[in-house]
């Protein structure tokens, strides 16, 4: 019985908790990854649409077809 209340020692407890540290690391660390991606991903086109509006408005006059790559 008294087996059953002893604590594992800190070696045993310290490599037991370093595998679930790497996986919540590894989670972060794409958790921010996709969150950066999907915020440059919309600046992108928020500000390329923005651009691309402003450069139709300034050729509008000219009459050539505007090409935008």
């Amino acid at each position: 019985m008294g087996d059953l209340n002893k604590k594992p020692d800190f070696c045993t407890q310290l490599s037991h908790e370093s595998g679930q540290t790497f996986i919540e690391f590894m989670f972060l660390f794409l958790v921010v990854l996709f969150l950066s991606y999907g915020m440059i991903k919309g600046l992108d086109v928020g500000i390329g649409g923005q651009w691309e509006k402003l450069v139709k408005k300034i050729a509008a006059p000219t009459g050539d077809a505007i090409k935008v790559r």
